[in-house]
């Protein structure tokens, strides 16, 4: 099985949080990696493709609109609030900021491998 970690590209001011995004993005899926029995692979995905880039053309494009009961997405953006929520299938990670981002991801993380904040 699949589960699509997925970010918005052309987000207004994308450049000043996507380091930080990236790093969400890696804690987050290593650890569904070591925590999922049933063989759940993390993959990467844009919700978009990125304007005059060419590294970009083999990302699958995804969107809280692809989740489904045995596809599930996990949209990381910046948001209002740092906060995980559940979108029928969809499970969006936001923060205020770049470290918000980080932040709610830790949190995240730490839930999966069974730790409650």
């Amino acid at each position: 099985e699949k589960i699509y970690l997925v970010f918005d590209p052309n987000t207004p001011n994308f450049s000043d949080y996507k380091n930080n995004l990236q790093l969400a993005m890696g804690q987050v899926s290593r650890l569904i990696s070591l925590v999922t029995v049933n063989q759940i692979y993390p993959i990467s995905a844009l919700t978009a493709d990125i304007p005059d880039e060419t590294y970009d053309d083999d990302v699958p494009l995804k969107s809280c609109e692809d989740a489904t009961d045995t596809t599930p997405v996990l949209f990381f953006t910046l948001g209002s609030e740092d906060e995980v929520t559940l979108e029928d299938n969809c499970v969006i990670v936001s923060g205020k900021t770049g470290e918000g981002l980080i932040e709610t991801a830790d949190k995240l993380g730490m839930y999966l491998v069974g730790l409650r904040v």
